[in-house]
């Protein structure tokens, strides 16, 4: 017998931020549930949907490393590019990794402050090499 694996990712964050990734990665086949948790099968989504994803999640998973050391993530760039016929889809980003003194007192309060910033870095680099947002 043959088949196909399918292959799900669990995404868990606030319900209102997850809308907002959700919409940002055109990925709206998919509801949250109340508690902020989505299950998506990563092979039914588009280059540009995983890339969008891939925006979000890895500078998401350094902030929550990072947050608990009195670092701020500020990300400066957070770029897609590829995903033609003749390129790999590709995601890259500019990070800077500030000392913040919030962090030790309001560590959650720095958090929510570097997530709030992934996505207004976000765009497109095209095949001129034009950044649009």
């Amino acid at each position: 017998m043959t088949g196909t694996t399918k292959e799900t990712c669990i995404i868990e964050m606030q319900p209102e931020r997850l809308r907002a990734v959700i919409h940002f990665a055109g990925e709206d086949r998919s509801k949250p549930s109340a508690e902020g948790r989505l299950s998506l099968d990563t092979q039914s989504l588009s280059y540009e949907e995983r890339q969008k994803l891939l925006m979000v999640f890895v500078p998401k998973k350094i902030a929550e490393m990072v947050h608990g050391q009195n670092r701020q993530v500020k990300t400066s760039q957070n770029l897609r590019y590829g995903g033609t016929a003749d390129e790999a889809p590709m995601v890259t980003w500019v990070f800077s990794f500030l000392w913040d003194t919030r962090a030790s007192v309001t560590p959650d309060a720095v958090y929510k402050d570097c997530l709030n910033l992934i996505l207004s870095a976000a765009g497109y680099v095209s095949d001129t090499g034009q950044i649009d947002s």
